[in-house]
């Protein structure tokens, strides 16, 4: 989180924070693209860096919904 933390202004943090935690605490594997989908569709003109590395590190941030959705609540 301090990789996307650095690509935005201190006081919208919180905000962007709680968005992102939407993407990457989501139930499912479909429900945290939706909510990158919309992340990246409200804020890829305001904050162009920090939608860029989520982009690029989606995959690999929400692989582990793709196990058992028991093992989801351990992690």
């Amino acid at each position: 989180m301090s990789n996307l933390r650095a690509k935005c202004p201190r006081s919208e943090w919180p905000l962007i924070k709680a968005k992102i935690h939407k993407i990457y605490f989501a139930l499912n594997e479909r429900n945290a693209r939706e909510n990158a989908r919309a992340f990246i569709k409200e804020y890829k003109d305001i904050f162009p860096r920090l939608v860029d590395c989520i982009k690029k590190d989606l995959d690999s941030c929400i692989a582990y919904m793709a196990h058992c959705k028991f093992l989801n609540l351990h992690i």
